[in-house]
């Protein structure tokens, strides 16, 4: 695996044509220059701290949290540990609800070693919303914190299972949760029915962190390894599959575009985790190139972004379009300007104006601004830019089809949303016995 990850990373780019296929002139397959790697999550956790120990992995500003990436796989395996010891097993549903934190970061890792499927759940659902999560997909743990801004994480869940306030940590039978046994809460109080995050990290014995790193065999890179909620605007969200093959070399394709393997870059992540824009090109992609994640907030503030970046010298930007345009509102007031590290900017998300990006490059003074563009189920990126685009292709497109990525543009005079290849989703219910006709 090891050589085949230098084979990627060594292989220079190349604008390789797509192939139209003659009957269908808007059908694109881009094919790939190189292999597709074999590594899981759990495998790129390992390499990573093997081959960039001290490096700072995660710096959470507002919790005023600092992890390397040796510190982080063993906090994380420990995590993995204490959570088997709860009764979890590889491939059960690990919820996960709460805005951007080092514990976040931490549950993500500790998934992936020991194969846990995480289901990434939007902070700012209501109770139905958080209910309906919850059921579709079987979580078995749900953590979250205590509370953020209006939302009473433990009440919300009382409130739809009153038996968690009469229950012992770890026993929660409820009708309306069937599949929920264990509630874990990122607080120092000691809350009804509810495991402490602390207290599963430390219950992690040696036999159990020995159990999760003899895990790494067994699990297999089609295995799936995240949940993610779709938007829901034309009904309820969808839970899409990703697994570990999808991610992975979505990427490692990423990274050598967007040369995140230049330096050891340090990405000041404005988005949230529970998307995919935060989770997979945020952390999957920091752990494949040794870059650090600078959290400025537990959600975005522009204010607290500018004082990020400078404070910790951050060298690429990731954002949406909205929160650019708050970012340069804000940068333009502060006095004494100095964002002179940063050298890459990331967006995805929404369209961006070519008037945007332009600002952009110029008060930011980037070499490069980068548009992504895809969705979640195909892992999530299908086009990026090339790291040779001209300004005007920068700024006008979205820029070049992903390697390993089939993809009809459009037919009938209408746009079609539609995506195959190495990085497409393995269903869209989180369980097989219930995939959608035509699947």
């Amino acid at each position: 695996m090891g050589a085949l990850r230098a084979l990627f990373l060594t292989k220079p780019l190349t604008r390789r044509l797509c192939i139209a296929v003659s009957r269908k002139p808007s059908y694109l397959h881009k094919l790939g220059t190189e292999p597709l790697s074999p590594e899981t999550t759990g495998q790129i956790v390992d390499r990573a701290a093997q081959e960039w120990g001290d490096r700072d992995a995660l710096v959470s500003v507002h919790q005023g949290h600092r992890l390397s990436f040796r510190k982080a796989k063993e906090e994380a395996d420990k995590l993995a540990a204490g959570l088997l010891g709860l009764g979890l097993k590889t491939g059960d549903r690990l919820g996960i609800c709460g805005p951007n934190s080092s514990h976040w970061y931490l549950t993500f890792i500790a998934a992936a070693q020991a194969g846990f499927v995480l289901v990434n759940i939007n902070p700012a659902y209501q109770i139905p919303e958080l209910q309906y999560c919850l059921t579709k997909v079987g979580v078995k743990a749900l953590i979250a914190p205590e509370s953020f801004k209006t939302q009473r994480y433990h009440e919300m869940v009382c409130a739809i299972a009153p038996e968690v306030n009469t229950c012992a940590p770890g026993q929660i039978r409820s009708k309306r949760l069937p599949d929920l046994s264990s509630l874990i809460m990122i607080t120092d109080r000691q809350l009804p029915g509810a495991f402490r995050f602390s207290d599963v990290v430390e219950s992690a014995t040696p036999e159990l962190v020995s159990t999760v790193q003899q895990l790494q065999s067994q699990i297999q890179p089609d295995d799936g390894c995240n949940l993610q909620f779709t938007s829901g605007t034309t009904g309820q969200p969808k839970a899409t599959l990703l697994n570990h093959h999808n991610t992975v070399n979505n990427m490692l394709i990423f990274g050598k575009r967007a040369e995140l393997s230049r330096k050891a870059h340090r990405i000041c992540l404005q988005v949230p985790f529970f998307h995919c824009f935060g989770n997979v090109l945020g952390i999957m992609a920091s752990l494949i190139y040794g870059a650090t994640i600078v959290l400025p907030g537990a959600s975005f503030k522009a204010e607290e972004s500018i004082e990020a970046i400078q404070k910790e010298r951050c060298t690429v930007v990731y954002g949406t379009p909205t929160m650019y345009v708050d970012l340069l509102a804000i940068a333009k007031k502060t006095k004494n300007l100095n964002t002179d590290t940063l050298d890459l900017g990331m967006g995805a998300g929404a369209l961006f104006s070519k008037e945007l990006i332009q600002d952009i490059l110029q008060t930011f003074k980037l070499r490069r601004f980068c548009v992504g563009y895809g969705m979640t189920e195909t892992s999530p990126l299908s086009f990026l830019s090339m790291p040779d685009d001209t300004p005007e292709k920068q700024t006008s497109t979205v820029g070049c089809i992903m390697d390993h990525v089939e993809r009809p543009v459009c037919a009938a005079r209408r746009w079609i949303w539609a995506s195959g290849g190495a990085y497409q989703r393995n269903d869209h219910t989180g369980r097989r016995e219930h995939l959608p006709e035509g699947n």
